[in-house]
């Protein structure tokens, strides 16, 4: 009735169905005009609408921004100096973390390296895990109660310019 969204395009249907994920996240991110004009009228006070545009800038400038750092510091991987967007609350990404995720500058400011030894812990650790003899769900009923469960993921080492991980977990 508000004439927001065309009968003129059969792809708007498609594009409303986008709104079901709403209750999921925090920042929906759309560059559809109908997604701009719609969402802030179902978002919840603690979500946010961010055009594509916009967020597409501002990781240019982060992208920049890292690019800036010495090549031994970004040969360590951006799981090891870009696990925090910067302080700088010049950056989308860190208003955005600064609303969503306000403990993430306490956290940070805690955290430190974690030393040799006790990477070597948490890899024992986690051999044991994965090397455990692995259990089939019966037909009773599922695994019960496990004592875990693992899912195994790999990530490539490197994408695009960035290395992702430090060379020592290659």
């Amino acid at each position: 009735s508000a004439h927001l969204i065309s009968r003129d395009r059969p792809s708007n249907r498609v594009d409303m169905a986008y709104l079901y994920y709403l209750p999921f996240c925090m920042v929906f991110v759309s560059c559809d005009n109908l997604h701009e004009k719609t969402v802030p009228l179902f978002l919840g006070c603690d979500q946010a609408f961010v055009h594509g545009r916009d967020l597409k800038s501002d990781l240019a400038r982060l992208d920049q921004h890292y690019s800036s750092f010495p090549p031994e510091v970004r040969e360590r991987g951006i799981m090891v100096f870009a696990q925090d967007p910067p302080e700088d609350t010049g950056f989308l990404t860190t208003r955005l973390w600064d609303r969503f995720l306000p403990k993430w500058r306490e956290i940070a400011k805690d955290r430190r390296p974690r030393t040799p030894q006790e990477d070597a812990l948490v890899l024992a650790h986690m051999k044991r895990i994965t090397d455990a003899p692995r259990g089939e769900p019966s037909a009773a009923g599922g695994l019960g109660e496990p004592d875990f469960i693992t899912f195994e993921r790999s990530i490539p080492v490197r994408m695009g310019k960035w290395r992702l991980v430090p060379p020592e977990a290659e």
